[in-house]
This record gives C-alpha cells, structure tokens and sequence, in this order.
C-alpha cells in the first residue's frame, strides 16, 4: 500500500467541532476502525514519514517545524476510516493525513492520482436517458462536482494537479450557470447563443463518451493522455460557456436597454414633458434662447452660498429674488450645469431636474408644465424614482393645478422610491431641482407656484433627498406669505445683494470694455447699470466693442448722453431703450417710422416667436400658392398695413417688403432682440417688452397702443385662414379613416406638419389670444366682416353677435366633448348631435348630407353643453375667476376646483368632516369659503389651498357669502347670521330675527345690504355695516334660497314649489311664479342684466323664466337627483347647476329652446298594451291604456295618426297584409277595423268569452266561435285566411276552420292560461305564450307539440314568430324580451330595456326587427342584427354607464359615432324609444360616410 502524506484545510465547522478540542486538550485520542488509538505524545518530534518527490509531501517538508507525531494509544476518539497516522499543526490548524487507505477508491488504485479521472468516466451519467446536450453536461458537472467534494478528496486536496482542478473548476461554473438559467429553454430555435452553446455540448459529449467506451478507462492505470484529453474537452465547454454567457448578457443588456427607452418614452409621453424649459435645449442647431452662465470671478459669493445650501443646508427651498436683470437666471444657469456637469467629489447632491420659464415659449410659459418636467427629469436620473412614477405615479394630475401634480408626481413616487430602495441606494443621491424666472410664467404662475409648492411641503416633513432652487422677481405679498410660516427650515430668502452685483458687473465691464478700465467712462456706465445686469449686459450689445460698430470717441459720446438720463430705479434701463430706439429709427420719418414700429410691436405682441425667413415653394405663381411656404409675413401684413382694401389679400411683393422690413428692424435692434437656430425672433430680456407696453415709460414717438396691434392681427388670422386655397380646406391633414382616434393615427402629425404651413398653423391656434387682448371693434371694422364671411354668419350686428355666442358654444360643446378626440367627428358626431337648427347651423349642415341622421324627441329634448362627472353628491357650486373656474362642494367634505370650460379637475381641498352646504368665492377669486354638516365655516387661500382659518359654530353652516371687497363673510348657522371680518376671522356681528333655522345668506353686489333666509319662511334684509333689520318679506314654508340682482334692486328666494321675487327698496312682490306638484325650490340666481331667474328643483329639473314677459324660457332636465345649486354666468347666456347625481352641467340658454330635430311625444300617456309592424316594416301601430291607437313612424318614432273610437282600453292591434288597415281589440268588447289611408270606422262586434269571424268591408258577422270554457284571449288567422286559432283562460289554444266555423283540434300543454297565440307564415306552425313561464311550438296541421321553450322565470303570455318562421319572440312580466331559435329550441338572445311587463312583442315583415310595448308606458324597437353596438364602462354601484360611443359590430375598435349619454340613445340593440318618461334619441348610420369614406360626408358648394 503506498503511503501519500498531504496537507488539507479543514472547514471550519470541522475545525471547531472536532479539531481545535484535541489540539488545545493534548494529548487526545481519536479511534481507528482497526481498534487502534490515534494519540498526540506530549514532545514534538517532527515527524519523517513522507516522500519528498511528492509535493504535497515537500510543502509539508518545508513546514516540519510546525508538525507533531501521533502515536496509537487504546483511548476512544473520533473514527477516521483510512487514516493511520496524523501530524498535527497547532500553529497554523493545518492537519497532516498518512497512510491513506483504500476504503473510497478500492484497492486496484496505487494513486489518488488515477482516481479522479477513473471515477468520472465511470460514473458518468447514461447518455441513453436524455437526448439534450445540456442536460447531460449538466449532469456530468455535477458528477465531477460530487467526486471533487468527496471527504477523503478534501483531505488529499495537495495531491490534485492543476488539469484535474481545472475540469472540477470548470463544472463548478457550469452548475452556477444551471442555477442563473434554471429550466433549460425547450425552444432554442430562435436563441442564436443557446443554439451555437447546444451544438458545441453535443460535439464534446461524444468525446467523452468514446473515453468512456474505450477499453483502457477499464484497467488500473488511466494514462496521462486521456485526463489530458478530459481536461481539453472540459476547457472547450468553457470557453462556449463564456461566449454563452457573453452574448447571453448582451442579449439581456440591449432588452433591458430597450425596456428603459420605452420606460422614458412612456413616462415622457404620459407627463407632456417641456423639452424647450430645459436650461440644455438647444434646438435643432444647438442654439435658442440667449443662456450663458456667470462671468468668471462674478457673482462668487452668491453661487458659492448656493452651493453650500445644496450640500449641506437644512431648508428644502432656496428662494432667490431680485428686480428684472439683476442676473439671477444667469445664477440659476451656472448652478444648474455646476451640478450636472462640472460637479465635484465633495458634492452630496446632483441636478434632479430643471425648468428654465419663459414667456417667449409656449413650453415654458405655463406653471402647470413645471413639475411634470422635473419629474420626467429625475426619473432619467433615478431609476427607483422612475419605477415608482410608472407603477403608482397618478399621471391624470397633468391636467390638474400645480398642488395635484406635487403630489401625484413627485411627492408620493419620491417617498415610494425611498422606501423601496432604502440601503440601497448611493450616499450621493440628493437631487436639486431648478426652476428659473418663475415670474415670466403667464398669469401670475410663478407666485402661484411657488405658493402651492411651499404650502404642500410645509403639510409633509422635509423630503429626504430633495431641494428646490427657485428664482424670481421679488414679490412682497409673496414674502409676507412665507414669512407666515412656522417651520423656519422649509425655505431660504436671498435677495440679491446690491452692493455684490455692482462689483461683480463692474468686473463684467471691465472685461468687456478693457479699453475704458479706469476712467470715468467705466465709472459711467457702472452708475448707469444701476445693479442691473441686464442694463450691463445691454449697453455691451449696443455698443458692441469688439465689432469695432463704434469708435471709441463715438464709444464716449453715447455713454455720455446715457449718463444724462434717469439712472434710478427702472430709469436707466428706459432710458438706455429709448437710446437705442432713437438710434434705430434715427432718420426714419411717416409711413416708413410708422411701419418699422408697428413692425416691432408685431414682434412684441404675437402669441409666440415669429421667423424673418421663407422659402419659395416650387411650382406655384402667385401669392395664394406661394404662401404655403412663407413665415408669419401674411399675419404681419394688415397690422404694417399692406393689404389690398378692395380684395384683403397680400401680394407676393408686399410680402417680401413685410420680410425686409423685418429684417431690418432685427438688425437695428440687434442690442435687444436676436434671433434662434430656427430664426425665431426673441428679445434678451421680458424687461424691453415691458418698456415698450408702459405708455408712460415709452416715448410717445414710440409708442402704439397693443389693444390695436392684437385687433389687426386677429383679422389677419382670420384671412390667413380664409384665404383660398392655401388656407383651411375640409380634410387639410388628409386623415384616412374616421374610425380612429387622432392619437392612433400614426401618420397625424406628420399630415398635419406636411400640410399646415407655418403662418396658417399660427393663425388657427393664435386668433383667440388675439382677440381677447384686441381693442373693441365698431360696426364698420374690417374685422366684423371678415368674421363673418370666415363663419359664414349674418352681416347685421345684432344677429352677428347672436350667431357668434352660438358659434363659441358650439366650440365649448365639441372641445368638452370625448368627440374631440377624432378631428372628423366634429362633423360626424358634434354637428350631427349639436341640438340647434338656426343659423349658422342649418347653412353648415347643407354641407354635409353624409352625417348620420339624429333624431331626438322627448317632453324635454334637450341636453347640456359640458357635463362634468365629479364623482360625489354636490351641493354647493360658486364661480371663480371670470367664471372659467367652478367651485363645488361635496358629500364628502371636500371642496374642489374644476376648469369650466373643459372639465379638467384642480386642486381638491380638505378640512371638513361631513357634507359641504356652501361655498363663495372672492371677486378677485383668491379666496374660497365653505360651509359644512361639521358646524364650521373654512376659509381658505385659492391660490395654494391652504387654509387661512377655520371659524367654529354651534349648529350646521348651511350658507356663507363674501362680500365683493372680501372685507366681510356671513355664515348662516342655527337661528342666527353671523358676521365675520375677511381678514382676522373675528366675528364682528350677529343678526338675530329669524324663528328658525337659517337656510340661506347673501351680499348685495355693493355690499350695503344682506338677505336671509329661513325655515320660518321670512326673507329678511339688513344694512351689512351696521346690521340694523331693514324689511322681513314673508313667504309659504321654508325660504331655501336667496339671492340679489346684480343691481340689488331686487331679491329672489325659492320655496317649496315658488319662487318670488320682490323690490328690495320697498318690499313690494313684483314677480311670482308657481309650480304646483314640484318639489323644493333649493337654489335661485338672477342673470347679470336682471332680466331672468333661474331655479334648481329636488325633482332634479332646472327653470328658467323671463321676468319682463313672464315667459317660461326652458325646462331643463338632465339631472338624476335633486338640484341644489344654480347660478347664471356673467354673460347671461350659460347656466351652472350641480345635484345630488354628481354631475355638474352646463347649459346654454340662449339658444336651448331651439332644439335641432326635437319634438314632444304625443299620443299616449299610459300603458303600452299592444303592438304591431307594418308589411314594409317603416310604421307601428300601438294599443294604449287610454283608448286609443297611435301610428309611428318606426325609423325616427315621429307620432304620424292617432286613432280614437274604443271607450276602452286598446288590448290588442294588428295591420293587414298590404297595410292600408288596422285591426284593434278593446276591453269594452269591441272589434274595430280601420282604414289607415281615410280614418274611416269600417265595422264593429262583440268579443265576449268567443271569437267571432267579421267581414271587414261589410262588417257582417261571418262565424261565431264557440267552443272555449272560459275567456278568450287572444286569437290569429293564418296568412291564408283558412284558419283561426284562438287561446284561452281554459289553458287550450284551439283551432278552427275559418269558413265553416268547425272546431278543427284543440292543442293543450299549458298549466295556466293562454295569453297568446300567432300563426307562422306559412301556416305550418303555431306559437303560444302562457303566464306559466312556457312558450309552445305546434304542428299546426296534426297539433303535436314540437317545441317547449322555457326561460322566462315569470310569464311569457306574449309571443311572435317571424315570417321565415325560424324565431321567435317573447316577452314577459320579467320585464324582457326573448328570441328563440325555432329548430332548436335554444334561448339566441335576451332584450332588456324595459322597466316593467312586456305586454306585446312583434317581427318586423322581414325579421330584422322585433317592436315590444310595456307597462313601463314605452314602446321599443331592437335590431336582430344592430348597426353599431355601445360602447359602456363600470359605472356607479358596477352598472353598466354608456360612454356614448357607438361601435362597429364587425370591429369594436372602429368607433362609428358618439352621441353624448344625456341625449338618451337607448343601448345597442335597442334602437328606438318611444315613450314621453323621458327624450329619447335615435341614429340611422345607413347612408352615413364613414371610415375610408368620411371624407365624402362633406359637400363643397359651387
């Protein structure tokens, strides 16, 4: 036996469990399995026994020092099997094996050498089992991984070459990568990497399996040449395992690459990102708006503040502010690249985002486009920012105010990402946010901003991790404001040093103007600047020292005439504009001065930057062609006044003077405005633009009134774009299909930029701004007419003015509209539903004969212009801010803010613990008051929604006012009005007289007087400064409401079904309108003018009276639930009303009387008890409950006859075969046949317990009937007038012969009585219907049963078959309506609609269409096979709401139409509703042009 001495690591669990005892207890023992005893001895002789040509031996050689010998003593120990001698290290706890026996390897191995490769082929796995590659070398890895980690191998681990350790190394990897992978892919085909790895596995398994089956792996010896042959094997696997996993990573980089560009490009679309706000924007041509950051050596101490408040400070915001041009967003420029570009190590923060604001581009300009930036910013930086945004950012506050976008888009994916990634993330990772010039932002967005932006972070604690640096002008009231806040650690105030900027622009001086250093000229033009960079900065521009522009001595001569103007305040700056006018204009006088200023006041006054440059488009003379390739000159020419009087064109030559003149006005005001990469114009600074606006800073020579500017680009607008043909045209962006939405079309854009030159595409999106700013027009202003030729409205003013206010509400009535989101159905849908038919409409429709038909009738045909969904009961609304703002008070206690005009959701605000009863708003609507369930009144700051106080009461407030200055408030709670100061909240006084609760408070316009309402029915007036009782004005019950005219000569409440109104001066009742059999009158509201009154119900309808005339004006009925707000818009032209349904409407009253295709349901009152389609299917005749037959007209439901002659109620009608005559059955047991051509009574007889046979042109009596036990009810003759067939309350249907009156066989089945009986067409077959729950189908010739249909849970009693006699209908008391397939007798479809029984049921002659009457008072036709489906989503409670939309049956992504859901269009596959519940609609599609075809809906007029 040969004896191997190696060294071996032990594990330290070995080590600590079984070796470190004997080793620190000597001598110890440990058992042979030959019973002999392993000891340590006490001395430390090394010991001998090893072969010094073994390496493993001669490492230990080198050690021996270290080594003890243990002998065999009889002492119990641990059992190692094969060991007979160990030496011991006690140094290094490295442990010494000899004598090596052969219990693992057996005993025909000399060697542990020869081991390893012998084990393996032997043990290497079947091949025979598995036909994949990697499985099997999987399999084989862990076999070498087995044999590698044996124990006896970990002992003799020294005696391992460096060949076996490779292959053991190399199964190691292996295993790992069966781990990453785990299941191994079964497809493999379309993986090049897994393939290319398969294929190579495959080669080298049959290597090692032809080692294996080689005869000499047998013997003892294994030769060197086969481990070697191994190992080369092993090492190929590797090396395709690294190029698998190579490619494999690049495969999974390049995916999860492309997952995060689509992540970007998904969160940059979803949050409408403001690329140009970006202080990096560079355009197309790296080159834009005028940014540069800080001179060298300038402004040191401000930025290195800056810094360290980044670093290392504890307030969440940097407010810096300073007057215009003192440099701050030069400041904001330097810190924003110092932290995203040149930052260094000590930095603990880095650029999370950015918003650089600017009027002078439309992407920079609004504050609701600011943190929606910042965050699509800091989600390119911040990965688990970025998940957490696409996982719960709340991406509908896009078109919320600035408070829901902090929250939704920032706050709460910041704090997620935190959360999420805590411990995980880098110690850098703070990130500062930039938002620069915020006070360029429009409508005073910066303030409110920065307003909303401090109030939500002073509600949360400090966000770990971010920091806002925000520059802008200063703003006292803004201060004021922050100062009030108590966490003194939220903000930071920097106003910008004067003293500072003065050194730091003397520095900039200095090295622009290296020439003047030192003389008084520098000290000039530093005492000018007067600490305003931009007054620096300008002064560089205009006398441009480095272009040699002027001499020096020319240089002086200007600084010297600057230094004798104002240098105080804004004083320099004007005067150094006014220089620079002086300059540009020097010799210029009339027309030419005059053209040249309205040229740069058009730069100044346009709605965005303009472009100095065209290009002549090819191919075209003249200058209707040629203008499709031009700029904004077009625009430009009526406002330099170079348009033909006569035509009100442009020619092409007066459009390059208008380009000439441009570009000469640029190059001499070079020192104030430049120009883009894409060759916009745009001044250096707002501060010019200013100057230019301010009469009294502008030179009069100067100077023009912009109100006039704005006017004549508005009527150049309009001739842009009514200029034939490169101006608007049906179809400009050639869409190809009205079935989608615009944001599917993948090729919109691109249509719309291909085909909507610039100066066109500036005129459709800039007219309105315009004509908001322009000055009022007279009568014979250009202007009116080319309004009116563009609209193509009435010349006349007054009808002009009447169309125009029809025109915007058409405009309001599609842009609010889900309509709007596919551009043909402005047509297709918004004016084929629009509800007025005068004009312009009426000429507009003349154009499109290929809109779909609709139709609309109903006792209150009309619907509102916007419908906002708010989701809870409101009861409360107030307008705001020129009535675009609605403020509206809610069940749940809150308060919110809805942009009218397009429904979009503001801020929501929240204090209140129950229902909100009122709010008001201020006049100037910076501030909002509420009155709540919870016994207190809020008031609270609109702008940031924040709560400047909250004043207690002792009872429910159930109204507040403000007076129009906002000095006072009144709050009506409990039997008391009480007073409050606007300002402090203190109480100021209480008006005590009331009985009663107090339901209702208001101011005078003036705020002289108050009213006051209440349960007792009083209407009280008092004097509002001294609360002195003025006149009690009494009415029925309790006063709900009250309110004052604008003048506050007279004063309206509501009561229970009244309303009055009475002269505030005199107490006098001087209008009263009653309405017996309404409900409660909760809300009233005059009109601007006084002249009408409007009133919300609890029966949920609206009223609207003239009280000059006393004429009703509408009934508005929309509403689901009681009404109990309402409220005129200034221009007394719209309605406001909110109810308990959760909707909030607006409707239009001018012109809501003049309903488009709107008629009344006439004819009936009560119960539908029959019904029956003519041959040809276009009419329907129905027997109601009141005696009576209508005839309709089955396609729009118009009411076309009424026939009256029964005195009883009408049970049942049917047409004749050609249609010209109706037959009908009445309870008063009378038969009569009408002649539907004359109206003439043909016959009459009795129908009591028989049936009776009649000649219809005679009225003879032809059979009588007998043979029934009981009741007849209801009887059929077959097609061929041979037969009769009657049914019975005797449970039998009977048949009879219809000449000879013989009872022919009697069909019984039915369990209870039967209701209704019809032939097939052919006669073969007869159908009946019993209140049983059964439908029966009999052999009409042998009077076998075929078919029992059972479905209905309650009575089926009325049945139909069609003519084909393949289906049947049927409806029951279960309020539906069923079709049967007749050769089957399986249940096809079931028509619900019907609120109550299902009385009659009828086919159509071709059996496209089944009518059914009820007693719901409702007659309904349904489609078999309908022309559009409806498209619903999850409503309230999880009903079914319709979106309006109508779909394609055959593709439920084409959307054909949308009719909005408060037109009443019955759901699909109801087609039609008659019934005078409610208005009802209906569309026909059938020569409709729709999809590919829409564009010939539309009909140009010669």
């Amino acid at each position: 036996m040969a004896i191997l001495l190696t060294e071996v690591k032990l594990t330290p669990t070995l080590r600590d469990k079984r070796w470190d005892k004997m080793a620190q207890n000597p001598p110890f023992a440990c058992h042979h399995p030959r019973g002999k005893t392993l000891t340590k001895p006490q001395n430390r002789t090394p010991s001998k026994k090893f072969r010094k040509s073994d390496p493993g031996a001669q490492a230990l050689h080198d050690d021996e020092e270290h080594l003890s010998p243990i002998a065999a003593e009889e002492t119990p120990g641990t059992s190692f099997e094969g060991v007979e001698q160990v030496a011991v290290c006690q140094t290094t706890n490295y442990y010494h094996i000899e004598n090596v026996g052969n219990a693992i390897f057996g005993d025909n191995h000399s060697t542990v050498n020869q081991t390893f490769t012998d084990t393996l082929l032997k043990r290497l796995p079947d091949s025979r089992e598995t036909n994949d590659p990697a499985h099997l070398i999987f399999d084989i890895a862990k076999t070498v991984t087995e044999i590698s980690e044996a124990p006896i191998m970990q002992h003799i681990q020294h005696n391992v070459d460096a060949v076996e350790r490779r292959i053991a190394s190399t199964a190691t990897q292996l295993l790992s990568l069966k781990e990453r992978l785990g299941e191994w892919p079964d497809d493999v085909e379309h993986n090049s990497d897994i393939e290319l790895f398969g294929s190579i596995l495959s080669a080298e398994l049959k290597h090692i399996y032809q080692l294996q089956s080689d005869p000499a792996s047998t013997e003892a010896t294994v030769d060197e040449d086969k481990k070697s042959q191994i190992a080369e094997i092993f090492n190929r696997v590797n090396d395709a395992r690294m190029r698998f996993e190579l490619g494999t990573s690049i495969r999974l980089y390049s995916m999860v690459y492309a997952i995060g560009e689509k992540l970007k490009r998904s969160l940059k679309d979803q949050l409408k990102v403001s690329d140009a706000a970006d202080y990096k924007y560079a355009g197309e041509d790296m080159e834009t708006l005028y940014r540069v950051p800080c001179t060298h050596g300038t402004r040191v101490r401000i930025l290195e503040m800056i810094k360290a408040w980044a670093n290392h400070g504890k307030q969440s915001i940097f407010w810096l502010f300073g007057p215009a041009g003192s440099g701050k967003s030069t400041i904001a420029y330097t810190i924003a690249r110092r932290f995203e570009l040149t930052s260094d190590l000590n930095d603990t923060i880095t650029l999370g985002g950015n918003f650089f604001c600017s009027r002078q581009v439309k992407e920079a300009r609004h504050e609701s486009q600011i943190i929606r930036t910042i965050a699509y910013h800091l989600a390119l930086k911040c990965k688990p920012f970025a998940d957490a945004l696409d996982r719960s950012g709340k991406f509908e506050a896009v078109h919320q105010g600035v408070r829901a976008q902090i929250q939704g888009l920032l706050i709460g994916p910041w704090k997620e990402s935190r959360s999420a990634s805590e411990g995980t993330l880098p110690s850098r990772c703070d990130y500062l946010f930039v938002v620069d010039a915020a006070d360029e932002l429009v409508n005073d967005g910066g303030s409110k901003f920065l307003r909303e932006l401090l109030a939500v972070l002073d509600k949360h604690e400090l966000l770990p991790g971010l920091k806002f640096l925000v520059t802008s002008r200063s703003d006292p009231k803004l201060v004021e404001y922050v100062e009030s806040f108590e966490r003194k650690e939220l903000y930071r105030l920097q106003d910008v040093e004067k003293d500072e900027v003065q050194a730091d622009i003397k520095l900039y001086l200095q090295e622009r103007f290296p020439h003047f250093a030192g003389c008084r000229e520098m000290e000039t033009l530093l005492a000018f600047a007067g600490g305003l960079f931009i007054c620096a900065a300008t002064i560089d521009r205009y006398l441009e020292p480095a272009s040699g522009r002027f001499t020096e001595s020319e240089q002086r001569d200007i600084i010297r005439r600057l230094s004798d103007g104002d240098a105080t305040g804004t004083g320099s700056l004007d005067t150094l504009y006014s220089a620079i006018l002086s300059e540009a204009l020097r010799g210029y006088t009339g027309k030419i001065l005059g053209t040249r200023i309205e040229a740069l006041y058009t730069f100044l006054c346009v709605a965005e930057p303009t472009t100095t440059t065209f290009q002549h488009s090819r191919g075209f003379s003249g200058f209707s062609s040629r203008q499709l390739g031009w700029g904004l000159e077009p625009v430009m020419a009526r406002p330099l006044k170079l348009t033909h009087t006569h035509t009100h064109t442009t020619t092409v030559d007066e459009l390059l003077s208008v380009y000439s003149i441009s570009a000469a006005v640029l190059s001499s005001l070079h020192a104030v405005l430049y120009t883009d990469a894409q060759h916009h114009i745009l001044s250096y600074h707002k501060s010019f633009s200013d100057f230019m606006f301010d009469p009294t800073r502008c030179p009069a020579a100067f100077w023009r009134d912009p109100a006039l500017l704005h006017r004549q680009l508005t009527e150049s607008c309009f001739r842009v774009m009514n200029t034939k043909p490169s101006g608007l045209r049906f179809n400009i962006a050639n869409i190809p299909t009205s079935f989608r939405f615009d944001r599917n079309d993948d090729a919109f854009k691109e249509e719309v930029k291909a085909n909507i030159p610039a100066v066109l595409d500036y005129s459709c999106r800039s007219w309105s701004h315009h004509l908001t700013l322009a000055s009022e027009a007279t009568v014979d202003d250009p202007l009116r007419k080319v309004l009116s030729d563009f609209l193509q409205l009435h010349h006349n003013h007054a009808i002009l003015a009447n169309q125009l206010t029809q025109v915007a509400s058409f405009a309001l009535y599609f842009s609010a509209s889900p309509a709007a989101l596919s551009t043909p159905h402005l047509y297709i849908s918004a004016l084929t539903t629009w509800q007025r038919d005068g004009e312009p409409f009426s000429h507009w429709r003349k154009h499109f004969n290929g809109v779909p038909r609709f139709t609309t009738k109903g006792e209150e045909g009309s619907y509102p212009l916007v419908k906002i969904p708010v989701g809870h009961r409101v009861y409360a609304i107030a307008l705001a801010c020129g009535d675009t703002q609605i403020i509206i008070g809610l069940e749940d206690g809150s308060v919110r803010v809805w942009n009218l005009m397009t429904g979009e959701a503001g801020q929501v605000l929240r204090c209140h613990s129950r229902k909100v009863r009122s709010v008001a708003s201020s006049s100037d609507g910076a501030r909002i008051v509420s009155g709540s369930d919870d016994c207190s009144m809020c008031v609270w700051n609109a702008e940031t929604g924040g709560i400047e106080y909250k004043c207690a009461h002792t009872d429910t407030v159930y109204s507040v006012a403000l007076s129009t200055d906002g000095t006072r408030i009144a709050s009506a709670s409990g039997h008391l009005v009480h007073v409050w100061d606007g300002k402090t909240g203190k109480v100021v006084m209480q008006l005590d007289g009331h009985k009663d609760y107090v339901r209702s408070v208001t101011f005078s316009r003036d705020g002289t007087t108050m009213a006051s309402g209440a349960w007792d029915g009083s209407v009280r007036t008092w004097d509002a400064v001294t609360g002195e009782a003025q006149r009690v004005l009494m009415g029925p019950l309790v006063a709900f409401s009250v309110t004052f005219s604008a003048d506050g000569s007279q004063v309206a409440a509501g009561f229970h079904n009244l309303v009055l109104v009475w002269n505030t001066a005199t107490g006098e009742e001087c209008w009263r309108k009653e309405l017996p059999g309404h409900n409660s009158v909760n809300s009233v509201s005059f009109s601007a003018d006084g002249t009408h009154v409007v009133a919300g119900f609890s029966g949920g309808r609206v009223w609207a009276w003239n009280l000059s005339t006393d004429e009703e004006l509408k009934v508005l009925q929309g509403h689901t639930g009681p009404v109990h707000a309402v409220a005129f818009l200034s221009d007394g032209k719209h309605i406001v009303s909110g109810s308990e349904d959760g909707s909030v409407y607006v409707w239009d009253m001018v012109t809501a009387h003049q309903e488009q295709g709107t008629a009344r349901w006439e004819g009936y009152t009560n119960r539908v008890y029959s019904v029956s389609f003519s041959s040809d299917g276009t009419h329907i005749a129905s027997g109601l409950g009141y005696n009576s037959i209508c005839l309709w007209d089955a396609a729009t439901g118009k009411q076309e006859r009424v026939l009256e002659d029964h005195p009883g109620t009408v049970r049942s009608v049917a047409f004749s075969n050609d249609g010209t005559r109706i037959v009908s059955g009445s309870r008063d047991h009378s038969i009569l046949v009408w002649d539907v051509a004359d109206d003439t009574l043909i016959v009459s007889g009795s129908a009591d317990k028989s049936a009776r046979v009649w000649d219809a042109l005679t009225g003879a009596e032809l059979r009588h009937l007998k043979g029934h036990t009981s009741a007849v009810r209801s009887v059929a003759i077959s097609s061929d007038g041979a037969r009769v067939a009657s049914g019975s309350d005797d449970y039998s249907i009977c048949v009879w012969d219809a000449a000879t009156g013989e009872e022919q066989r009697v069909l019984k089945g039915h369990t209870g009585r039967v209701g209704s009986v019809a032939f097939s067409e052919d006669g073969t077959r007869i159908v009946s219907g019993s209140p049983d729950g059964s439908i029966h189908i009999w052999d009409a010739t042998t009077g076998e049963g075929r078919k029992v249909l059972t479905g209905h849970n309650t009575g089926g009693s009325n049945v139909a078959i069609s003519n084909a006699g393949s289906q049947v209908a049927s409806g029951s008391d279960g309020y539906s309506v069923r079709v049967w397939d007749v050769a089957t007798g399986k249940e096809q479809t079931v028509l619900k609609g019907h609120t109550s029984w299902v009385n009659s049921v009828a086919f159509s002659y071709d059996g496209t269409q089944i009518v059914s009457g009820g007693n719901d008072d409702s007659i309904r036709v349904w489609a078999l096979h309908p022309p559009y489906t409806s498209e619903v989503t999850e409503g309230e409670g999880g009903r079914e709401a319709p979106t309006g939309w109508l779909l394609s049956p055959s593709n439920p992504n084409h959307y054909l139409m949308h009719v909005p859901p408060d037109a009443h269009l019955p759901q699909s596959p109801c087609t039609l509703v008659i019934t005078r519940r409610r208005p009802s609609s209906s569309v026909d599609l059938s020569n409709a042009a729709l999809g590919d075809q829409w564009q010939n809906c539309y009909t140009p007029f010669p």
